[in-house]
C-alpha cells in the first residue's frame, strides 16, 4: 500500500473527483498560526504563544472562580463554624 502511495500516479477519476469537488492540494506547512492574544507564531496544538498561556491561564482562572464561587454569608459562615466545632468537642465533652 505504501509502494502505491508513494508513487506519483494518480488515478484519472481521482484527479476529476478532487477538481469538481474543489479540493486543492494539502495547505503549505510553513504557514504561520498566529496566537489569539498578540498574533506571534503560537505552535501546533496550542491556541496562544508560549509568553501569553501564563497570564491567559491566570485569566481563565480568576473568571471561572467569579462565575462559579460565591462568598458565604456571616451566618453560614458561623453556622459552618459551629458544625466544626460540635464535630471536635462534641464526642469528648
Amino acid at each position: 500500500m505504501g509502494a502505491i502511495l508513494g508513487t506519483e500516479q494518480v488515478d484519472e477519476r481521482m484527479a476529476e473527483l478532487a477538481v469538481a469537488l474543489g479540493h486543492t492540494a494539502a495547505p503549505d506547512c510553513s504557514i504561520r498560526r498566529p496566537c489569539a492574544r498578540c498574533g506571534r507564531p503560537r505552535g501546533h496544538g496550542h491556541r496562544l504563544c508560549e509568553s501569553c498561556r501564563p497570564e491567559a491561564r491566570k485569566e481563565y482562572n480568576r473568571d471561572y472562580h467569579r462565575r462559579h464561587y460565591r462568598r458565604k454569608t456571616p451566618a453560614e459562615v458561623t453556622a459552618a463554624r459551629r458544625i466544626a466545632v460540635g464535630q471536635r468537642w462534641g464526642n469528648d465533652a
